[in-house]
């Protein structure tokens, strides 16, 4: 089973705001599902994907660069 997380965590991550992460998501560099009204969540293996194809470090969910 597949482990999400919040915008808001995404973004912690990459040092960037909610915004940046909902542009992502909205473009469709970053997979996400909706979970409720509003609100998004991405799964863990899909940011790694997303950092790789970006040329960030990524090891189990966390940004290392």
């Amino acid at each position: 089973m597949k482990e999400y997380i919040s915008v808001k965590e995404v973004a912690k991550m990459f040092g960037v705001s909610d915004k940046s992460v909902y542009h992502w998501v909205s473009m469709g560099w970053l997979p996400a599902k909706r979970v409720s009204i509003g609100k998004i969540a991405v799964a863990i293996d899909d940011i790694e994907d997303f950092a790789v194809r970006q040329g960030i470090e990524c090891i189990n969910g966390k940004v290392t660069a």
